[in-house]
């Protein structure tokens, strides 16, 4: 009976996770009017993704899926040459101009569906992202620097007035 049951969870972990079914997030590029491309790089705990059967996967605000992406291989020149990148074009109407994408990745290695942290404002046909300046998207891991220090290390100092823009904002 012990080894009817170990067979039993065996055939199960195999059949669940070996020949786990990719999610289906097909769609029919002909029902929307226009587009726009992204070159963007994956991160996920701040590991660059490179598996070959991995998707990215762009979302509508009301969680249509508007764009899927296989992995498109190493940029071949810039700051990021070598770097696993992914071509994706992004669907949408014209009405829905401003509004906020977001985006998935498929692990196929873990059949796991990752929510990525970046977001991007739907603008065609204006392109995020190109070889030399990737959308860089990740699961919200990164690391953040340790930017402390002991003033008393130095013996002088001055004040620095500037002003950031984030977005042009």
């Amino acid at each position: 009976l012990m080894k009817y049951l170990s067979n039993i969870v065996l055939i199960t972990f195999i059949s669940t996770y070996l020949f786990a079914d990719t999610p289906d997030w097909s769609f029919n590029v002909n029902d929307y009017e226009t587009n726009s491309g992204v070159t963007a790089i994956v991160y996920i705990d701040n590991v660059v993704q490179e598996g070959a059967d991995d998707l990215l996967i762009a979302f509508a605000p009301d969680g249509s899926v508007r764009g899927v992406s296989s992995p498109s291989g190493p940029l071949p020149f810039g700051d990021y040459e070598g770097t696993n990148h992914y071509l994706l074009s992004v669907y949408g109407n014209n009405e829905e101009s401003g509004s906020t994408f977001t985006f998935k990745y498929y692990s196929a290695s873990d059949d796991q569906v990752i929510d990525l942290t970046e977001a991007l404002t739907f603008d065609p046909p204006n392109p995020v992202g190109d070889a030399y300046s990737p959308f860089m998207l990740s699961n919200g891991t990164a690391d953040t620097p340790d930017w402390s220090f002991n003033v008393n290390d130095y013996e002088v100092n001055s004040g620095v007035t500037a002003i950031v823009y984030i977005d042009n904002v």
